[in-house]
């Protein structure tokens, strides 16, 4: 759309304004992504500084969660046994391409220390499964995170 721009400044969006309601969905759906993310980094039996700098970020790029409490979110975010609430609310409200990019987000969290843990690839593509993303997708977005990181 040639005059998309103007649109967007003369018509608000909701990133400016949002509804108690979304508000709400996108603070439980942050919550869901971070528990992901914790749960990779976790799994290997250590979490590295590497990775909670990688988590961290996701909580600065979130609008709702708050980057100061980090370590609690860490410490109090139980190990997770199912994965399912996690993945029905992602798979709810995320596109195709939203999601792909936290398929990324995991595998970058799981390469960060320059190798990959069993158990961090296997949950990765059980999440990945579980969200519907085809094996050579999956593999795909392996390969550009390995490609990235030698």
């Amino acid at each position: 759309m040639k005059f998309k721009w103007l649109r967007d400044f003369l018509v608000p969006s909701n990133k400016f304004i949002k509804s108690n309601e979304d508000d709400t969905k996108e603070k439980n759906l942050d919550f869901e992504i971070l528990e992901l993310l914790i749960e990779i980094a976790r799994i290997d039996g250590h979490l590295t500084i590497d990775e909670t700098a990688l988590i961290r970020s996701f909580i600065i790029k979130s609008s709702v969660l708050d980057v100061d409490l980090i370590q609690n979110y860490i410490e109090n975010t139980q190990e997770n046994t199912s994965l399912s609430k996690n993945i029905n609310l992602i798979k709810k409200y995320l596109t195709k391409d939203e999601i792909l990019e936290i398929v990324f987000e995991l595998f970058q969290l799981a390469f960060i220390d320059d190798e990959i843990h069993i158990e961090e690839e296997r949950l990765i593509y059980k999440i990945a499964d579980l969200l519907q993303i085809k094996r050579q997708e999956i593999t795909q977005i392996k390969n550009r995170v390995l490609s990235r990181t030698l």
